[in-house]
């Protein structure tokens, strides 16, 4: 038979085996305590990156939800005060884009007895001419001229989660007897950059004439053709289209000068 003292020193032994495996483990089995004199990495990494713990670095922008936003551009006036003036200015047109109008000529009507028919895509949109634009908070308000021959208005501003220029559109082209109405988008690639409006108009906003989708992309703000154009004064040109409306005047003014005042004016197309 084995001795008290034994027993006693077997018991002893379990319990602080028991107890030692306890404080090395927590409840989802991950290391808690390191033994006496080594550190304990997954407690460092734990208390560095939990998520309940507080940041000491600061942030430069809001958070609006579950993610970060990419870039300002919410609430930002500097911001668009800053690249106001880019836009304003003539785009060339590029290519034939895109334009189906559907009607009755074209056996394509949305009220015809039967629909189905797919008319044949349309083009003559003339340049893009930006007479003016504004800042705000939380964008850039512009006034044109595109399309055909419409007027138009757009919001542009930099998504805050895709950190693209981006913005809505309201155009009015006016034809005998009627009026054409269009809603859409408007993107620029950069400000100063390619554009692409994408509008749309149902039967009910073209007067009852016809339902469209339409699409076009424009080059980059340019001087060159705009200082070409002006020597035409064709109607459909965008020196008589803004003529003295916003500050259309003053870009050509700047296009024609012996050296770039981008920096100074924040217009764009010089040279181009």
């Amino acid at each position: 038979m084995r001795s008290s003292a034994t027993i006693l020193f077997f018991l002893a032994s379990i319990v602080n085996g028991q107890a030692q495996t306890e404080t090395l483990k927590g409840l989802d089995g991950e290391r808690l305590l390191a033994p006496e004199g080594v550190s304990n990495p997954s407690k460092s990494k734990r208390s560095k990156h939990s998520k309940y713990s507080k940041s000491t670095s600061k942030s430069t922008s809001k958070s609006t939800g579950p993610h970060e936003p990419i870039v300002g551009g919410v609430i930002d006036l500097d911001f668009y005060t800053k690249h106001a003036n880019a836009f304003v200015g003539l785009n060339p047109v590029s290519g034939d884009g895109s334009g189906f109008i559907f009607r009755a000529s074209s056996s394509s009507s949305m009220t015809g007895e039967t629909f189905g028919n797919a008319p044949d895509s349309g083009g003559g949109r003339n340049n893009m001419c930006t007479c003016e634009c504004k800042p705000s908070d939380s964008g850039i308000g512009c006034a044109g001229h595109a399309g055909i021959n419409y007027r138009y208005g757009s919001l542009l501003w930099v998504d805050p989660y895709t950190g693209k220029w981006t913005g809505q559109t309201q155009a009015l082209q006016a034809i005998p007897d009627a009026e054409l109405n269009f809603v859409g988008t408007d993107t620029r690639f950069s400000p100063g950059g390619p554009a692409v409006y994408n509008v749309a108009c149902t039967l009910q906003d073209c007067g009852g004439l016809f339902a469209g989708v339409f699409r076009q992309y424009n080059e980059a703000v340019s001087c060159t053709a705009a200082l070409a154009e002006e020597e035409t004064m064709e109607p459909s040109s965008c020196f008589v289209r803004c003529g003295d409306s916003g500050v259309y005047k003053e870009w050509l003014a700047y296009c024609g000068e012996d050296t770039d005042t981008s920096e100074e004016t924040g217009f764009s197309g010089y040279g181009m």
